[in-house]
C-alpha cells in the first residue's frame, strides 16, 4: 500500500515465512470498476506468487481508500480457493 501511494512499482517483495525468507513476484495486471458490499471503487491490481509455488494471490487495491484492498483472491492451479470482499471500514 505505501509503495503504490508512492508511486513505486517493485517486481519482487521478500516475505519473512516462518524460520526461511520468501520471495515474492510481483505483477500490476491493470485498473477496473469493482463492487463489494462496502461500496463501488476504481481499483488497481496487483498479483504476487512465490518462487515455485502454484498459488497465486491477487490484491485489487482502491486509491480512494489509501490502496487498501477491497477484494483479496488466491487461485491454486488455475482454481479460486478463496475470496475476501470488504463488507466495512472505518479509517483511524
Amino acid at each position: 500500500m505505501v509503495d503504490l501511494m508512492a508511486g513505486i512499482e517493485r517486481g519482487e517483495y521478500a516475505l519473512q515465512d516462518a524460520e526461511r525468507l520468501k520471495l515474492l513476484s510481483i505483477k500490476n495486471i491493470g485498473s477496473r470498476t469493482v463492487k463489494v458490499p462496502f461500496g463501488r471503487f476504481e481499483v488497481i491490481g496487483i498479483q504476487h506468487q512465490a518462487q515455485n509455488s502454484s498459488r497465486v494471490t491477487t490484491l485489487w487495491c482502491a486509491e480512494e481508500l489509501g490502496f487498501l484492498p477491497v477484494i483479496i483472491e488466491q487461485h491454486r492451479k488455475g482454481k479460486r480457493k478463496m475470496r475476501a470482499l470488504l463488507t466495512s471500514y472505518t479509517p483511524l
